[in-house]
């Protein structure tokens, strides 16, 4: 019976985490940086044309919120990212803005948290007098990692796909992968 005894001591011991978990609860803001992947415009009826557009720089701001329960943390985030040196199949620069509001699912291991994200995209694309506005859906995934206390950087890839919303006339597919850096406050 003492044996049982010790066995199950050295075992509680041995259960017992050796530190706690980070907190990623509360307001965040930072910067990224990344690049468009694989991002085009397709004119339905013909009225613009169709461009393929190769990846270009594409850079941002953001401002989230998060709250953990556990190992579980979720939260929303409001994005900005500008691409104004995309290349569209030879010709003129294209500028790209893009707006996002997404929701994040993640889990934390410790100082990582790894997380999935959906939500919204409004984007705006012009070339010379054609502009293309579109809206629509956005999904990812990312992995942030908590620096010290209040300094977060990571890596997040977004697929995002719109359509004008008047007649759908046109399709507008812009996906971005991007490394981020955030006070988190």
């Amino acid at each position: 019976m003492k044996s049982i005894f010790k066995i199950l001591g050295v075992a509680s011991i041995c259960l017992v985490p050796t530190h706690a978990l980070a907190d990623w609860s509360g307001i965040y803001a930072g910067v990224s940086g990344g690049t468009t992947i694989h991002n085009e415009l397709r004119s339905n009826d013909g009225d613009l044309p169709d461009l393929d557009i190769d990846d270009g720089l594409l850079r941002g701001v953001f401002i989230g919120t998060q709250v953990q329960r556990g190992d579980v943390v979720y939260g929303g985030e409001f994005a900005f990212l500008t691409a104004s040196d995309a290349q569209s199949s030879g010709q003129d620069d294209l500028d790209i803005d893009i707006y996002d509001v997404k929701g994040r699912l993640g889990y934390a291991f410790d100082k990582t948290l790894a997380y999935a994200t959906i939500g919204l995209s409004n984007l705006d694309a012009e070339q010379d007098n054609d502009d293309y506005e579109g809206l629509g859906a956005n999904f990812g995934l990312g992995v942030d990692y908590l620096v010290g206390e209040h300094f977060v950087v990571g890596a997040e890839f977004l697929f995002r796909r719109a359509e004008d919303g008047e007649d759908d006339s046109i399709d507008f597919d812009a996906n971005s992968l991007s490394f981020r850096a955030a006070l988190k406050f």
